[in-house]
């Protein structure tokens, strides 16, 4: 590894520690993470996901994260740049390394599941820490594990988040992404240096990212809700009554074919019982009988229901429900679960969230008005289009 991370280990790592003392300097570098996992996240919600370009962008830049740390003494060295290259190869053989990351990314890709994209996030930074951990030396790969289990704890807030946004739930999704952000603070600031200031900060500056964040998570969940979802179409079928008999026997003018005595009057064509000596009048072979009425067949692309036609699923969407057509059974869930909780009306603004906020004693999480903004309007309902017929 780098000799000269390797010679001064002790004085960076002490450089470090000192310079996170100061809350804009912790909450910068927690915004240079995050802003890393958030180019990670826009190329894994690509379709397909493009995992390689994903974990390049997400590895890329936490190693500028790391370096904004580290003293120029350190940056401008080819012993750095050597430590770089290690730091991109390690990251790139985590996929392979740890099969939940891919297959959870896979899943986020095709499902929007956003508790699949936290695990395999939360895998990947812990994964690297251990990495880093055992290859620099003590302090500093102690510190730099710190680092990134700080951003996992940050990121795990927002996926809690994104759970209690899908129970409708805004202020509890609040709360957790201010939980998150509360750990992941502690988590890069010695105790002597945490303070309600240092929070503050941190609120005020990953405030943007957080809300940016969840938007690209968001965004991304509704598109393949809004795109493996859609309604079956229905179309009403043409009807008549029954009006075939057998020899011998005379159509009523409703739906009764009787002994033939003549031809019968339209005035008791709306008779509600079967006349006596009568047998029920007959269909067209073209027709289906349903009660007492003959429909006529429905198209291609459309199946029977009742007095309807309803489109079939096929194609692009082969799942059935009884509305709905969708490209897998998880999806479908999703999207009914989603519309059953909309229908509880509800009116959320910025104000109730705060409100709500410094209710359960947490004043600061009050600051993260750009989150909550993002949560309201990425709360509201999703559209599904009309399958195609």
């Amino acid at each position: 590894t780098a000799s000269a991370l390797r010679a001064d280990a002790v004085a960076v790592a002490a450089h470090i520690r000192a310079r996170h003392q100061e809350p804009m300097v912790a909450a910068e570098s927690l915004r240079a993470g995050l802003d890393a996992l958030n180019a990670g996240v826009r190329l894994f919600a690509a379709s397909p996901p493009r995992i390689d370009a994903g974990v390049h962008a997400v590895a890329h830049g936490l190693l500028n994260a790391v370096e904004a740390m580290l003293p120029a003494s350190v940056t401008s060295t080819a012993d750095f740049n050597e430590f770089g290259h290690e730091w991109m190869s390690a990251f790139a053989g985590l996929p392979s390394m740890v099969q939940s990351i891919p297959e959870d990314l896979r899943a986020f890709g095709k499902d929007g599941a956003e508790d699949r994209l936290v695990r395999a996030m939360n895998a990947f930074l812990l994964e690297a820490a251990a990495l880093m951990s055992g290859t620099l030396p003590e302090q500093l790969g102690d510190w730099i594990a710190a680092y990134l289990g700080a951003l996992a704890d940050a990121f795990d807030g927002v996926g809690d988040g994104m759970q209690a946004l899908a129970q409708n739930n805004e202020s509890e999704a609040i709360e957790a992404v201010y939980r998150g952000l509360e750990a992941a603070t502690k988590g890069i600031a010695s105790p002597e240096a945490q303070s309600e200031a240092m929070l503050q900060t941190a609120v005020d500056v990953l405030d943007p990212i957080i809300g940016n964040l969840s938007k690209n998570m968001l965004e991304y969940k509704k598109l393949v809700a809004e795109s493996t979802v859609c309604w079956r179409a229905f179309a009403r079928r043409a009807r008549q009554r029954p009006q075939f008999c057998e020899e011998g026997y005379s159509w009523d003018g409703d739906q009764w074919c009787k002994v033939s005595e003549g031809v019968v009057s339209l005035e008791h064509s709306a008779r509600a019982k079967r006349p006596h000596g009568a047998l029920p009048a007959r269909c067209p072979r073209s027709h289906e009988k349903r009660g007492s009425w003959c429909y006529e067949v429905c198209e291609a692309g459309y199946e029977p229901s009742g007095p309807q036609c309803k489109g079939t699923c096929g194609g692009d969407f082969p799942i059935e429900a009884p509305m709905m057509c969708g490209t897998s059974p998880g999806t479908i869930q999703i999207a009914i679960t989603r519309m059953v909780a909309e229908t509880i009306a509800r009116v959320v603004t910025i104000g109730g969230l705060v409100g709500s906020m410094k209710d359960k004693g947490m004043s600061l999480a009050a600051g993260l008005t750009g989150t909550m903004q993002t949560l309201i309007d990425m709360g509201k309902p999703f559209a599904h289009p009309r399958c195609p017929t």
